[in-house]
């Protein structure tokens, strides 16, 4: 077991989702667990940061959205052209953005009590979707709502409205038992 692990997000909601969801998860695997986000920094930084994990023997969980592009693979290519010293099987490509993982874990019971739709299949769901959803909702912010999904998020429901999140949850968290 490595004790310390680096899971290397996009921005703000990214971190918020993990922090809540992700990192209990895996405090049984790691003793030290670390959200950085990589979507701001420089392609520098982002190789510093790697290569300081190397140094730091550290296991680390590279994320991004999979956004407008045609499928995962494509993804993958993408980032292992932008990034050196990154390993294919550390990326976690989330299908199609993080709102998706969000409204995966909702049952149909706390979509109603939030007021937003119970969608079955949440993989075709991007930020202006989720977004369109807080101005229907009791909610004033989209960052109010995802509290709100967060503190009733299901781990069982989202493994069966994502596949990207199955296929996280399968390889980084069940393999790991």
């Amino acid at each position: 077991m490595n004790s310390l692990l680096f899971i290397m997000v996009e921005g703000n909601d990214d971190e918020r989702f993990f922090n809540k969801v992700i990192c209990p998860l895996l405090e049984e695997d790691y003793k030290n667990i670390k959200i950085w986000q990589h979507a701001q920094k420089s392609r520098e930084t982002v190789e510093k940061m790697f290569l300081s994990m190397e140094d730091l023997e550290a296991d680390y969980i590279y994320v991004e959205d999979l956004d407008h592009e045609k499928n995962i693979a494509a993804k993958k290519t993408i980032i292992l052209n932008k990034v050196d010293y990154i390993n294919k099987e550390r990326i976690v490509i989330v299908v199609k953005e993080i709102e998706s993982w969000y409204l995966a874990g909702i049952n149909q019971e706390d979509a109603s009590l939030m007021e937003i739709p119970y969608i079955e299949n949440t993989e075709n769901i991007f930020k202006e979707d989720f977004n369109s959803m807080v101005h229907k909702s009791q909610y004033d912010s989209r960052i109010n709502l995802m509290q709100k999904l967060l503190k009733c998020f299901s781990v069982q429901a989202a493994l069966h409205k994502n596949s990207s999140f199955a296929l996280f949850y399968e390889y980084f968290i069940e393999d790991k038992r």
